[in-house]
């Protein structure tokens, strides 16, 4: 995958979350025009949760302790809340994010 296929993706998948948090029904939305950077929804889904495993990876930060990495933990599951229905509802297991 070249340098435009993967930035229409990210900019895709920014603006599908942008739309997911907004929302916050558990939808995944769909435009046909992301089939530009998208096979298909489970497509998108799949790029969503890679991204969300980043940013938990990004966010733990061992040196932290106990209470304070929960407490990171907990932040990022609020900021992402939308995010974390579609997951659910996709069936799609996020881990420990409390």
């Amino acid at each position: 995958m070249g340098w435009t296929e993967t930035t229409a993706r990210q900019r895709v998948g920014r603006e599908a979350a942008a739309i997911i948090e907004r929302r916050r029904d558990g939808l995944l939305p769909w435009d046909p025009a992301w089939q530009t950077a998208f096979a298909d929804r489970r497509d998108l889904l799949d790029h969503l949760v890679v991204t969300w495993r980043r940013q938990q990876q990004g966010q733990d930060d061992p040196g932290l302790d106990p209470l304070a990495r929960g407490r990171v933990r907990r932040d990022l599951a609020a900021r992402h809340a939308g995010l974390l229905l579609v997951m659910r509802r996709h069936g799609r297991v996020v881990g420990d994010v409390a």
